[in-house]
């Protein structure tokens, strides 16, 4: 990891972080998984540009969100 990138998580604001781990929280186990996975294949900037997005939305929107990705539906994140 670049030391830029390692410096721009360390400005994600701690209420985010909770939002996002109370998401992640109410996934199956196997969607978590696959979160994972599609995260991992994201770039820093993409990855940064979902974060905002999920941060826009309620849990509940959220989640449902996430839902769509994992099953398939890429538009979710356009």
């Amino acid at each position: 990891m670049r030391k830029q990138d390692s410096q721009e998580l360390l400005q994600i604001d701690p209420a985010h972080i909770r939002h996002f781990l109370s998401i992640f929280n109410a996934l199956s186990p196997e969607e978590a998984a696959q979160v994972r996975e599609i995260a991992e294949a994201f770039s820093p900037a993409e990855l940064r540009a979902w974060f905002a997005q999920l941060v826009d939305l309620n849990e509940p929107q959220a989640i449902q969100h996430i839902k769509v990705l994992v099953a398939g539906n890429t538009e979710a994140v356009s």
